[in-house]
């Protein structure tokens, strides 16, 4: 017994495969095919221009890339500093360079008697930071200069 109507038909010979179940013709491709929606209504969103789109996109995307890059290197500092590595090491001595110019003042947040429980808990801290900030500026820079007709609540009444 058949749940649907067009149920076990797919393997019969004869059958019209161009045909969907609800009467669309795939046929023709995307021309044929009529959506529940109107086409006025997707013409009438104000959709954004495609460079606009493309410029703002990269401008996130090296944001998000900077602040990823500063966490990354507050990580690989609690690592190297963890497992106690030789800081005269030109690449740790770098590392603990730029970890120290991008801990955003929170190298003496939480002053535990431990000293690399200092490190790790406050540079810790500092790159999650970094990564909240990052995802904070892109969201807004998204949400602001790229403007759909749901987000509204930045705009002036007309």
């Amino acid at each position: 017994m058949a749940r649907y109507e067009n149920e076990g038909q797919w393997g019969r010979e004869g059958y019209d495969y161009t045909q969907g179940r609800e009467g669309y013709d795939y046929s023709r491709g995307r021309e044929g095919y009529e959506h529940s929606r109107s086409r006025e209504a997707y013409e009438d969103r104000s959709e954004p221009s495609t460079s606009r789109f493309t410029v703002i996109r990269r401008i996130n995307g090296i944001i998000s890339l900077v602040c990823g890059l500063f966490a990354a290197v507050l990580a690989v500092h609690i690592f190297l500093f963890v497992f106690e590595a030789n800081f005269g090491n030109p690449f740790a001595a770098f590392v603990s360079d730029w970890a120290r110019m991008v801990s955003l003042g929170l190298g003496n947040l939480f002053l535990p008697p431990n000293e690399k429980a200092q490190i790790a808990l406050n540079q810790g801290i500092a790159a999650i930071l970094w990564l909240v900030i990052g995802w904070l500026v892109t969201t807004i820079i998204a949400r602001i200069l790229l403007p759909y007709p749901d987000r509204s609540w930045y705009r002036r009444s007309q």
